[in-house]
């Protein structure tokens, strides 16, 4: 049985290739800039713009510009705002939701990648 996941990250890979991976060549549509996913997971976990930018090193401006452009790229409102908080609507939870599993994803396999490496030898000076 595939798993989901596997299925969700190859269509991930083929989007961001520009469906160079599945021979089209062609993508059903430009895949988000990661900075961009990466705002929208931060302001999800933080439920506030100033602290999302603050956990992300960034202006609140270029959060917000971020955060625009993605759901004018998408075509859905990701965020209602309530000042001085924001809601996610649906679309906005699935989508961090999915972020936050890949970015686990990305994690789970940097630690096997850490588990394989061999030590390093240290020169005698």
């Amino acid at each position: 049985m595939v798993d989901e996941r596997e299925v969700l990250f190859e269509r991930y890979l083929e989007r961001l290739s520009g469906g160079a991976l599945s021979g089209t060549g062609q993508a059903d549509r430009q895949f988000p800039d990661f900075e961009m996913l990466r705002t929208l997971e931060a302001v999800a976990r933080e439920r506030d713009i100033a602290s999302a930018a603050r956990s992300l090193g960034r202006y609140e401006t270029e959060v917000l510009e971020h955060l625009r452009s993605l759901e004018a790229g998408l075509g859905v409102a990701l965020l209602r705002r309530l000042a001085p908080e924001v809601a996610l609507t649906a679309e906005g939870t699935r989508l961090a939701q999915g972020i936050r599993a890949g970015l686990a994803e990305i994690a789970d396999a940097l630690d096997a990648l850490d588990a394989l490496r061999l030590p390093r030898f240290r020169s005698r000076g």
